[in-house]
């Protein structure tokens, strides 16, 4: 009589917490994070960003007390907003792995889009 070893015996698999799976189901999806998360991470990070940039901009371009700001303090702050919109955006590019295209104006027509957006934005100052 012949005698088989297959070596040791495999080891059960690791039982996942209940947690774990519940968590795993609410925040993910066949597509990574499922959307209204995206939009919480994306308001966390702009509210992140914004309090910091307060800190910069209010030794960069104050405001005056109970004034209207000037032109140039205006289209300082406005001008750092959009950069934080950008580097908010390039941070949500790099989680969902898309490139950061994706996420405005492409396509035909976008210079015009991007121009005419920047244009409304200069006479609302």
């Amino acid at each position: 009589m012949k005698i088989i070893d297959n070596g040791p015996a495999p080891r059960p698999a690791a039982a996942t917490p209940q947690w774990q799976l519940t968590f795993t189901w609410i925040s993910c999806g066949a597509e990574g994070l499922r959307t209204g998360w995206k939009v919480l991470l994306f308001i966390g990070i702009m509210a992140a960003f914004y309090l910091a940039s307060q800190l910069l901009l209010d030794r960069i371009a104050p405001v005056p007390a109970g004034g209207t700001p000037s032109l140039h303090v205006q289209l300082i702050r406005r001008s750092v907003y959009a950069l934080l919109v950008v580097a908010d955006v390039w941070i949500m590019a790099r989680i969902e792995g898309r490139p950061l295209r994706a996420y405005g104006y492409a396509g035909k027509g976008a210079l015009t889009w991007l121009l005419s957006g920047a244009g409304w934005s200069f006479l609302g100052m």
